[in-house]
């Protein structure tokens, strides 16, 4: 823990947690996976920074999900209109 903090100029906090008022939910486990999966919004401005946490992060915790999972990542944006 901790390391992300630094790589995203602290973007994610001391826990490795993205802000707060980026989180969505989806309530049902994403691929099989046992737990929910917190979704977050970032920025187009904090991609960069992201990325640094993203790149420093040894855990796999963080992953784009247009590059995971893009039918999951279409769907959401033809439900947004985007």
């Amino acid at each position: 823990m901790g390391l992300p903090i630094i790589g995203s100029s602290c973007f994610f906090d001391e826990s490795d947690v993205p802000p707060i008022d980026t989180w969505f939910y989806l309530e049902r486990a994403l691929n099989s996976n046992q737990r929910p999966t917190l979704f977050c919004w970032i920025p187009s401005e904090f991609e960069d920074v992201v990325k640094g946490g993203i790149k420093i992060e040894m855990m796999d915790s963080y992953s784009w999900l247009d590059e995971k999972d893009p039918p999951f990542y279409h769907k959401i944006m033809d439900m947004l209109c985007l």
